[in-house]
């Protein structure tokens, strides 16, 4: 539940509990929100340079002239999302407010309007798509602006309930991927069956806040570690970084509230983002 409405639900039932200065900090944070449509094709337009399908997750969209922001292949993900081995499932991702008129559109509108810039920047042909599918996410991504630089303001009204956990990116109003947010979720059940003291800013019933400062660059690590540990390699010609076998000592490293795995050195040089075919924004790293 995001913050803002839990602390609206609080107060529509006890309003003489919530403190005047939380509900102003309550009422100032700041969100964004998601639309996100997904098209089923025959084919796409594009390949890769020797022919074979894309191979990227995600693409970020930098042309002007269109409002989608980024492109995700679901078939990329696992084939198994798709029933059909032969076709390929798109989701073009919107990023925008819910009092935009784009969230305003219909369905079958805003699917009108996904197709028609898919086609427009020539990533697939309009008569080969065969279904879509419009879902929006409100409140999707939670803002550090608007009234967040009082968030503690919050967080120590609501510790005061020993029974509530904020956990997830909108429960405590973080912008966490979806890994993290689960971390949150698990270590909020770890303090409740340890029973743990009760809960201060700081204390050990806490530590879900710190998870993804402690676990910022986790995912990469454990790639690169599964690489490793898969196969042996030796630094090719004029490339130190190549990934090297690791053993158990050289991964994990302890730190003083725990081990977490140490992140080597990254597998591929590391270059800057360069643009590649029609200004799509493809890190290097991106594919993972």
């Amino acid at each position: 539940m995001p913050v803002r409405d839990l602390i609206r639900a609080i107060s529509a039932t006890a309003p003489e509990k919530v403190p005047a200065e939380v509900t102003e900090v309550s009422e100032g944070l700041m969100y964004r929100d998601f639309i996100t449509v997904g098209l089923l094709a025959s084919r796409l337009a594009v390949t890769e340079k020797d022919g074979s399908p894309l191979k990227d997750n995600w693409i970020y969209i930098q042309e002007p002239d269109v409002v989608v922001g980024r492109l995700q292949i679901f078939n990329n993900w696992s084939p198994w999302l798709v029933a059909g081995q032969d076709k390929v499932w798109i989701g073009l991702e919107y990023f925008c407010n819910e009092t935009d008129p784009l969230w305003k559109l219909s369905d079958d509108e805003m699917a009108r309007f996904a197709i028609a810039e898919i086609a427009k920047i020539g990533i697939l042909k309009a008569e080969d798509v065969e279904d879509a599918h419009v879902v929006r996410v409100p409140k999707t991504y939670p803002a550090y602006f608007g009234s967040y630089d009082r968030f503690d303001v919050i967080r120590s009204y609501l510790d005061r309930f020993e029974n509530l956990f904020l956990v997830g990116r909108n429960g405590m109003h973080k912008y966490n991927n979806q890994d993290h947010s689960m971390l949150t979720a698990m270590t909020a059940v770890e303090n409740i069956v340890n029973e743990l003291p009760p809960k201060t800013i700081s204390g050990p019933s806490t530590q879900r806040w710190s998870i993804t400062r402690r676990r910022l660059h986790s995912e990469r690590a454990i790639r690169y570690i599964l690489k490793s540990c898969r196969e042996t390699t030796q630094p090719a010609a004029g490339n130190p970084r190549t990934p090297t076998p690791m053993n158990a000592q050289t991964i994990a490293v302890h730190l003083p509230d725990g081990p977490f795995v140490k992140c080597p050195p990254a597998p591929r040089p590391l270059k800057s983002p360069t643009p590649s075919r029609r200004g799509w924004l493809r890190p290097p790293w991106w594919r993972g």
